[in-house]
């Protein structure tokens, strides 16, 4: 469910002006955010959405958000999560990108509304570098290029990372497989009628189950 009208802020992501730019703006949706791709750059707005499994539906909430995209993802790709800039509107209501903040912490929370100039925070976008499609997994498959040596280099680092993560005892097992199943059987049946066929989604369910 959309909470907030965010179509100004879609705009002006995607105008190159916006970043001193001259060459297309590519867009890329997903279900909870847009990505906006500009020369050697990405620009992550995440949607207003309230759904079973996350809460978008207000600035705060995404800014938390995207502050725990950066930290978490700057443990595996450092170099990619350059840090947050505020998207700002000015008394006139005319909205504007603000400066990268590169050390985004929770703490700056209470002052994520404004800026300090007098311009109102709207909004939040994740700036990241881009990096070269090409050299995807899947595409590197394609073309016939994916070494046995990279898939065994992947698998070394991401068994080093799972050995090495935090442990949490207080989700998972039982109940949070339990709530998983009931988020996604919540989520599909609240799609519009026609979209899916309740014998086939009981079906899902049961199997799931």
């Amino acid at each position: 469910m959309h909470t907030e009208d965010q179509s100004a802020i879609l705009e002006l992501l995607a105008d190159p002006a916006t970043y001193g730019a001259t060459g297309e703006v590519r867009r890329v949706d997903t279900h909870i955010s847009h990505v906006f791709l500009v020369g050697g750059r990405a620009f992550k707005l995440k949607g207003a959405v309230k759904l079973p499994y996350l809460d978008f539906s207000d600035v705060s909430k995404r800014y938390a958000a995207c502050v725990a995209e950066v930290a978490l993802n700057r443990r595996t790709a450092p170099e990619f999560y350059l840090g947050l800039r505020p998207v700002v509107r000015a008394p006139g209501g005319s909205v504007s990108l603000g400066d990268l903040i590169a050390e985004p912490t929770k703490d700056m929370a209470h002052d994520a509304s404004s800026d300090g100039g007098g311009k109102e925070v709207v909004d939040w976008v994740v700036e990241m570098k881009r990096f070269d499609q090409d050299t995807m997994l899947d595409r590197l498959a394609a073309r016939g290029e994916l070494k046995r040596k990279t898939i065994e280099a992947l698998a070394e680092a991401v068994a080093a990372f799972h050995a090495g993560a935090e442990v949490r005892r207080d989700f998972g097992g039982r109940d949070g497989i339990a709530a998983i199943v009931e988020s996604n059987a919540a989520t599909l049946e609240d799609q519009p009628s026609g979209l899916f066929d309740p014998d086939e989604l009981a079906r899902l369910d049961r199997l799931t189950r």
